[in-house]
């Protein structure tokens, strides 16, 4: 079932590519946003690597809203293959969201736009 962006939320679909600056790796990037009830946001992230390898897990966003943008951060223990515990900030409009990721032994970012 397809959900319409919401206008004036961060939540919804969202999709687009990551890319490792650490070792030049890059994949798609498909993520579901939603707004708990504390508060903070849940983004369910799917990774694909290689056209093949895909990671799915999810990251808990402490978002607040300036001037019409959403900044966010959060951090999640992917756990020790995956390269640990992962921090992430950055901002979203309606239609695009860009976040850095970093960890000990990577970092990169995440573009993404709503789908069509």
């Amino acid at each position: 079932e397809h959900q319409p962006a919401a206008r004036h939320s961060i939540e919804g679909r969202w999709e687009g590519r990551w890319l490792s600056e650490a070792n030049g790796h890059k994949g798609r990037l498909r993520c579901l946003i939603s707004r708990q009830p504390d508060g903070d946001y849940a983004a369910r992230f799917r990774a694909s690597y290689l056209g093949v390898l895909r990671f799915g897990y999810t990251v808990r966003l402490k978002v607040e809203t300036r001037d019409g943008v959403w900044h966010f951060r959060g951090e999640e223990n992917l756990g020790k293959l995956a390269g640990g515990v992962y921090e992430y900030a950055g901002q979203a409009s309606a239609t695009n969201f860009h976040s850095t990721c970093r960890s000990r032994q990577d970092h990169g970012t995440f573009e993404m736009r709503r789908p069509d």
